[in-house]
């Protein structure tokens, strides 16, 4: 007995949502032909993949991307577009096309190196005297 109203009750769920999931087939038609005929998709993920590049937490490229979406979705009539903040992060990450170090003497060399993500950075060049053990080695363990 418990089957069958179970068995039921699904039947009905499963109709009614089925019915309600009809729409309009001239909406539909003009949605279909949107995707087909002026599709930006491929145009927009290009812009934020290439134009603007990464997009990590806190970086000066996601801001930029947050800001040209929202100037799209007015762009396409929507409106109450809007940014909102959702968290701190206290160090932003932009990190240069060119990360390199340079010896200058005895023989000059450059190093290319990579900066933890999210470090606070040295505020420009740098000069320090050689190191062949950094303090930071010294104090980690095997």
């Amino acid at each position: 007995m418990h089957i069958m109203r179970g068995v039921a009750i699904a039947l009905v769920a499963c109709v009614g949502a089925r019915a309600m999931a009809q729409a309009d087939p001239t909406v539909i038609g003009k949605i279909i032909d949107e995707g087909k005929n002026r599709n930006q998709v491929m145009k927009h993920l290009r812009y934020l993949t290439k134009d603007i590049g990464h997009r990590l937490t806190g970086s000066t490229n996601l801001q930029r991307a947050c800001e040209w979406t929202a100037d799209q979705f007015r762009s396409f009539g929507l409106q109450n577009v809007k940014l909102e903040k959702w968290g701190e992060v206290p160090v932003g990450f932009d990190r240069g096309k060119r990360q390199i170090a340079r010896m200058v003497s005895p023989t000059p060399r450059d190093f290319e190196f990579t900066s933890p993500s999210w470090t606070a950075g040295t505020a420009g060049l740098q000069r320090e005297s050689p190191s062949s053990n950094p303090r930071r080695l010294k104090s980690s363990k095997p």
